[in-house]
């Protein structure tokens, strides 16, 4: 890939990995071996990612996957890597508003209307 295109657009996807590590969950027991497959993992990956010219954010542990900003026409490859089970745009979370007694609506619903004498109707 030129120089001219690893300056073009780039999209900020989280990356995620196939091997989960189910043999060392993420516990204080095993949290150390986890660390360091999880590395292990994911260095071939991050370079591929930075020969191609993305930025690396970070790396989680949990979920064997990482954050970067990667030229939009080396998607597919990323995606191709016998490695990465999935690469997903990374968005920001938008926390709900919470309702007037403070408890916060599942997602996709609304908060219970609340008539005037302060009383919240419920269906059911």
């Amino acid at each position: 890939m030129s120089a001219a295109q690893r300056s073009g657009p780039h999209r900020s996807v989280i990356v995620l990995l196939k091997n989960q590590h189910a043999e060392a969950p993420a516990k204080p027991s095993t949290l150390g071996v986890r660390r360091q497959r999880v590395a292990a993992d994911q260095a071939p990956v991050k370079s591929q990612v930075r020969l191609a010219g993305g930025v690396l954010g970070p790396s989680y542990t949990t979920l064997n996957g990482f954050a970067a900003s990667v030229p939009t026409g080396d998607l597919a490859a990323l995606r191709a890597d016998p490695a990465v089970a999935a690469v997903v745009p990374d968005l920001p979370l938008i926390r709900p508003k919470a309702h007037p007694d403070g408890t916060t609506p599942a997602p996709g619903t609304s908060p219970a209307p609340t008539p005037a004498g302060g009383v919240p109707h419920r269906c059911g």
